[in-house]
């Protein structure tokens, strides 16, 4: 479906979670909420409350016999969260500042959320290659690599490389079937004196973890990005 290019959904998670029940969705991928602890009568009115906070914002009508009908572009976007068959968060901390975002790929198509608190934003992105170039926009490491000066980093300890870190990055992907997780992938990657590195953690054979930062190439992280998605 075509989009124009400021489309974009706002909604508090209940109402999301409400919309995603609505078209038959059991899950809200990524996010937490649920409406379980309400009693029927309160699980009711909380119901004819968000219904018509909805209609007001257009995104939904109630028809005289009580059916509910969504906006069809409404519908697209809310049904990339609730069957999507990939969901993939991605977390950022540059300057002290951490963020999230959620992506969820459905079919063609595929739709990024930011959430804040008890509300979130939605917007569908155009092509996959449009989902890669935000996660790297995103990942802070652009503003941090140095492109031109190669640095000799083999002999810093990982105490060394920590000092100078200016941003960390991680990117969990989850392919899903029939609404169950069958694989996940994830990577993680940290900028430090515009250096880039691949954080590991490796478990020993005694079951301890012990982390490493593996200098990488920005060719690398490209890479490996488009490679877990």
């Amino acid at each position: 479906m075509e989009y124009e290019d400021d489309f974009d959904i706002k909604l508090s998670i209940g109402e999301l979670a409400y919309l995603v029940a609505l078209i038959g969705g059991t899950n809200l991928r990524g996010i937490e909420y649920s409406f379980d602890h309400l009693h029927e009568s309160e699980l009711r009115q909380r119901f004819e409350s968000i219904q018509q906070k909805l209609e007001n914002k257009g995104f939904l009508r109630v028809n005289f016999d009580g059916t509910v009908q969504m906006d069809q572009a409404v519908h697209d976007v809310i049904s990339a969260v609730a069957f999507c068959n990939r969901v993939i968060l991605q977390k950022t901390n540059e300057s002290e500042e951490q963020k999230s975002y959620h992506y969820y790929v459905y079919g063609g198509s595929t739709l990024e959320m930011q959430v804040e608190e008890d509300q979130c934003v939605l917007r569908p992105l155009r092509a996959i290659y449009e989902l890669q170039a935000t996660m790297i926009e995103r990942s802070g490491f652009l503003q941090h690599y140095d492109f031109d000066e190669a640095i000799d980093s083999q002999d810093l300890s990982i105490e060394e490389i920590e000092e100078n870190i200016s941003s960390l990055c991680s990117i969990h992907c989850c392919h899903l079937e029939n609404e169950q997780i069958v694989a996940e992938r994830e990577v993680s990657f940290t900028t430090s004196d515009s250096m880039l590195y691949q954080i590991k953690v490796d478990k020993e054979v005694d079951g301890t973890l012990t982390p490493s930062l593996n200098p990488v190439s920005l060719q690398w992280v490209v890479q490996a990005i488009n490679q877990i998605l």
